[in-house]
């Protein structure tokens, strides 16, 4: 074989293994860039992260997410590594951020918050203070609560009931009467007010002439009833005051319908004693 030819066949093997390493090295691109980002997996990304991201994110956004994806994923990412964080991303996100748990949480929102800071709540709020606060502040409401108060008032110190009280108490006068008791037994003080009325005593006062202290009894009582308030007194002026407003939870000792108000002695008394009453019949 002549140098030429050998040349040649030496040539053409030299070529046919570079050819078959550069188709070796070619399929050793192929397989090393596609476990890391192949065309199926980033649309697979893209679609997944479409649905999920781009109901939060701008177009702007997702186009800058996916251009950082298809640089950094692909030059770093296995397919295994990509699936495994998609499904990562399946499952954290989808229980966190998914559309569907958005509008749960959402529609939560709407009916917690709406209850409390929505617009129609806050007007609803605003008319309900209106009638809150104008029944307690509003000149309407003032008057109406004056009104009421002197319906409440009136049953105790209106001038109405005033009026009426002054009638009841002028028929007695609020005058006090004094009368000298001597004989044994009773004597009238006040004589009965007739049908339908009663005598109130507001207070009473005992009061001994003599000089000497006074033996018999002095006692109060209303018709025929029990004596009460019996008393024996100290000669020259020896007394008893009493006023029933300081000591009673009404402010009279109140008799029967038309009975007289009566003092009484245990014994006769020839000096003498004072009973002073102060009454108003009803």
């Amino acid at each position: 074989m002549s140098g030429q030819a050998f040349g040649s066949k030496l040539i053409e093997e030299l070529v046919k293994d570079i050819e078959a390493k550069l188709d070796t090295l070619l399929t050793l691109i192929d397989v090393a860039l596609s476990t890391r980002a192949s065309q199926a997996t980033l649309a697979s990304v893209l679609a997944r992260l479409d649905v999920d991201l781009s109901t939060r994110a701008s177009q702007a956004t997702l186009a800058s997410i996916l251009a950082q994806l298809d640089v950094a994923l692909s030059t770093r990412a296995s397919q295994v590594t990509v699936a495994s964080i998609l499904g990562q991303l399946d499952v954290l996100l989808s229980t966190r951020a998914s559309e569907a748990t958005l509008s749960s949480v959402l529609g939560r929102l709407d009916v917690a918050l709406s209850t409390r800071a929505s617009q129609a709540t806050l007007a609803s709020i605003l008319t309900q203070l209106d009638v809150a606060l104008s029944t307690r502040a509003s000149q309407a409401t003032v008057a109406s609560i004056l009104a009421q108060l002197d319906v409440a008032l009136s049953t105790r110190a209106s001038e109405a009931t005033l009026s009426t009280l002054n009638t009841k108490v002028s028929s007695g006068g609020f005058t006090p009467v004094t009368t000298l008791l001597v004989n044994n037994g009773d004597t009238t003080l006040v004589a009965a007010p007739g049908a339908g009325h009663k005598i109130r005593v507001l207070g009473y006062k005992f009061s001994n002439r003599s000089a000497t202290s006074l033996s018999p009894r002095v006692s109060l009582r209303f018709g025929a009833g029990s004596l009460v308030f019996t008393a024996t007194l100290s000669a020259s002026g020896g007394m008893v005051n009493w006023q029933f407003g300081s000591h009673l939870e009404k402010p009279y000792w109140e008799g029967g319908d038309n009975v007289a108000l009566i003092g009484n002695l245990s014994a006769a008394f020839a000096d003498g004693v004072d009973v002073t009453v102060t009454y108003y019949t009803t």
